[in-house]
């Protein structure tokens, strides 16, 4: 006797063609043989109506795995379908059968060993996990790509409802992963986002959490996916994860306590901003910023500065970002010392908006450093004998300067009335001693 299955749709049978041929393969005692499903087609249903072959008893399936070994005898791949069969057909279908009562359920004891249940026994025990905790162990012991099945299993169960947010947090938790070069990993502290249109690789280039027991998803989490006749759209499964598995990318992240190679080079206008908005999310979480990360950051020529007039690079804590127009009252008023800008025709007004951040990187912007920047510049010379008798004289000059202009010279004065740089009768002395005679 032939009969046809639930249904003739295309993705119910792609969903049951290895489950029913699995069963079919084992039970030789039920009379009754299902129609394949290359025949059981809209277009072959007047041929079947005419043949007499009618749609199987919905008990027709509890009787199949029932009395057969079909639930521990498959492989994963099968009996995974065959739950998301269920799952997808139960309201419409199967909620009035006796699957109820059917060993259907699989779950791990303390003993370590694999053992079956009922649906009935999970709703009396109030134990929705006994249906995961399988998964979850069996995964664990399996190759790739039943870890990926299993992080696709979480989304549409999510999705449809069959398990709350808060479960899925928890599942997430003790979830193995698939890393960047291919295998299944357990442990972690935390979790990148792949690297492919990563954030984080285009600002660092490459893993630096790696030491410190951070997993790079690999690029499977990326792509589309169709599982037991389910479909996930692309980049779908990666949001997922950011939300419930917390795998995080760039302004998100905690930083590394790592030396960071793309700092020693010119950064890219989006990219100097995207570490400053990193910056920022982490002085508003209150977040440590580890000593090699933050002096890497400090030290490093990556930031475009203009000198007079000229572009250039240099580390932020040789250059200013000047809170008001003092900057280029400083440049453009010293014959002493080139004092680099940010160039803010190359940042623009943006930059502006960052108050805190460039200050944290070592960034100066308050006019007095910018004084004691040019007196220690003038020491340094003078300290090496570069400091020429046209410097010196110079130095009047631009205090005379900045009192025009009401701007304070005391910073200025400050940083250089200890400094041997005066000519005298006697050699090099300070002007702190020092006597200067007037014409008479």
């Amino acid at each position: 006797m032939f009969a046809r299955s639930v249904d003739n749709s295309k993705t119910d049978m792609a969903m049951l063609q290895s489950i029913l041929h699995e069963i079919s393969q084992r039970q030789w005692s039920i009379t009754m043989k299902v129609l394949c499903s290359s025949f059981d087609k809209d277009m072959y249903n007047h041929i079947l109506n005419f043949l007499g072959i009618e749609y199987v008893d919905d008990e027709w399936y509890v009787k199949c795995i029932q009395s057969s070994n079909f639930v521990l005898g498959v492989s994963e791949d099968v009996y995974l379908e065959l739950l998301l069969f269920l799952a997808d057909k139960w309201w419409s279908h199967f909620k009035k059968t006796n699957f109820r009562n059917v060993l259907l359920l699989k779950y791990v004891g303390l003993d370590g060993d694999v053992s079956l249940c009922t649906i009935n026994e999970v709703l009396q025990r109030n134990a929705k996990r006994l249906l995961l905790s399988f998964l979850l162990n069996d995964s664990l012991n399996s190759g790739r790509k039943l870890v990926i099945t299993h992080a696709h299993c979480l989304y549409h169960w999510l999705s449809q409802k069959y398990l709350s947010g808060r479960e899925v947090d928890q599942l997430c938790g003790f979830m193995p992963l698939v890393d960047n070069y291919g295998c299944v990993t357990k442990k972690r502290k935390g979790v990148l986002v792949p690297a492919n249109g990563s954030k984080w690789v285009g600002l660092i280039g490459s893993n630096s959490w790696r030491d410190e027991g951070y997993v790079e998803l690999g690029e499977d989490y990326l792509t589309a996916g169709n599982f037991a006749g389910v479909s996930t759209p692309a980049k779908q499964l990666i949001m997922f994860l950011r939300s419930h598995l917390e795998a995080s990318d760039v302004p998100d992240l905690s930083p590394p306590n790592a030396v960071i190679p793309t700092m020693s080079a010119p950064l890219t206008k989006q990219n100097t901003f995207l570490l400053l908005d990193w910056i920022r999310n982490l002085k508003q979480k209150r977040s440590h910023m580890p000593g090699n990360f933050l002096n890497c950051i400090k030290e490093g020529r990556w930031l475009k500065i203009s000198l007079n007039g000229s572009p250039g690079y240099r580390p932020p804590s040789q250059s200013f970002l000047p809170s008001s127009s003092w900057g280029h009252l400083l440049q453009n008023g010293s014959v002493l010392v080139d004092i680099p800008l940010i160039d803010q025709r190359f940042y623009g007004d943006e930059i502006i908006e960052y108050k805190e951040e460039p200050k944290t990187i070592g960034l100066m912007s308050e006019y007095g450093k910018g004084c004691q920047f040019i007196g220690k510049r003038l020491m340094s010379q003078a300290a090496s004998s570069t400091l020429t008798r046209g410097n010196v004289l110079s130095i009047p000059n631009f205090i005379k300067f900045l009192r025009e202009k009401l701007l304070s010279p005391e910073d200025f004065i400050h940083s250089i009335r200890e400094g041997r740089w005066l000519w005298i009768s006697h050699g090099y002395r300070s002007p702190v001693g020092s006597v200067l005679f007037d014409r008479e």
